[in-house]
């Protein structure tokens, strides 16, 4: 019997002493754990396009808008670089100004381009 009672208590310290070790856990237990991801981009695909922060290329068979001159700024091309003189205005509007100018002696009605001054067409008036 005497085996028996100290099975039994051993039996019973080792209970107690097992159940207290699960009864006193930590309070306050931190687990330090860091997670860093790197993510690279177009590993699947293309993604979005980018967003354009300068305006698209302009066509290149559109000729770019040029000023016009006055209308004696044409006077004077036609006088200093074409040799016309005694030179009178019919029209000075839109791309191209109308004038009437001597050269030789011989009057002509002149077509003037409105950007260049240069001579488009001429006839005798």
């Amino acid at each position: 019997m005497i085996r028996n009672s100290i099975a039994k208590t051993a039996f019973i310290a080792a209970a107690v002493v097992a159940s207290s070790a699960f009864a006193m856990q930590p309070g306050d237990a931190e687990a330090k754990v860091s997670i860093n991801l790197f993510v690279a981009p177009n590993v699947i695909g293309p993604g979005p396009a980018p967003r354009r922060t300068a305006p698209p290329p302009q066509r290149r068979n559109v000729a770019p808008a040029r000023r016009r001159l006055s209308c004696a700024q044409v006077r004077r091309v036609l006088r200093n670089s074409y040799g016309y003189h005694s030179i009178r205005v019919v029209e000075c509007k839109g791309k191209s100004y109308w004038f009437y100018a001597v050269k030789n002696g011989k009057l002509w009605r002149v077509k003037a381009a409105s950007t260049t001054g240069q001579v488009i067409r001429r006839h005798r008036a």
